[in-house]
């Protein structure tokens, strides 16, 4: 197995971002994931994959319910 390496970015200016949230958990993400993915394709009128580059984070995660909020965006 290959090692993973990273690049730490800093950007020294503020941004915008823009994007789509929903709340979620541990057992639900699988399905969540994939469902605000197609939410902000619809929403920016885009065919999955026109919109590079894609991420999803997460934020707010509680270790006891095991909830969080996604956030996506392009």
């Amino acid at each position: 197995m290959s090692k993973l390496s990273f690049s730490l970015v800093e950007i020294s200016t503020d941004i915008s971002v823009f994007g789509l949230s929903h709340e979620s958990n541990d057992k639900t993400q699988a399905k969540d994931i994939p469902a605000v993915s197609q939410r902000y394709y619809a929403a920016v009128g885009k065919e999955s994959g026109e919109v590079i580059p894609f991420f999803v984070i997460s934020k707010g995660y509680n270790k006891i319910s095991k909830d969080f909020r996604l956030f996506s965006a392009a």
